[in-house]
């Protein structure tokens, strides 16, 4: 029976019905070093290319993706919580309004706001709804004040503003 197989197989061949397998071009009648090659390799590339990476290796870094998320959004709320925050001065001054930063003080916002008038008579802080009186001859001296976002600075001189 097996060799009736056989020759069935071999007419059929000869016959062009049947056409023998080909690895790189060559006739595959006897096992060609090609065979099995293709299916190994691209089960290696396969391997290579997907990155196993643990349950916990991916739950760590899922973790810390997601608390940098979380750091990225706090630094950029408080970048904007800082971008609305002003000081004003309301006075002879070339910069009325300047950014607020939190070292600032009474006399480096008059300095930075370029003031170009006589000595003060009186300074004032509006500072949530209140004001906080300030004598220019203590600031002169050396005692200065902490100034808050939204503070409001009023400067009175001897002279009246045109």
């Amino acid at each position: 029976m097996d060799m009736l197989r056989l020759e069935r197989t071999q007419m059929a061949k000869r016959s062009g019905r049947i056409k023998p397998a080909t690895c790189g071009g060559q006739s595959n009648q006897r096992k060609s070093p090609c065979a099995g090659v293709a299916p190994v390799a691209a089960l290696l590339c396969a391997i290579a290319l997907s990155g196993c990476v643990s349950r916990a290796k991916a739950k760590a870094q899922a973790d810390a993706a997601f608390v940098a998320g979380q750091q990225q959004a706090l630094a950029q709320m408080r970048q904007n919580a800082m971008q609305g925050a002003v000081v004003t001065i309301n006075g002879p001054v070339r910069q009325p309004v300047l950014p607020w930063t939190e070292r600032m003080t009474l006399g480096s916002a008059l300095v930075a706001a370029d003031y170009y008038g006589p000595d003060p008579t009186s300074i004032a802080i509006a500072r949530g709804g209140r004001a906080i009186q300030v004598d220019p001859k203590t600031l002169l001296q050396g005692q200065d004040i902490q100034l808050l976002a939204g503070d409001i600075i009023q400067i009175q001189t001897g002279t009246t503003a045109p």
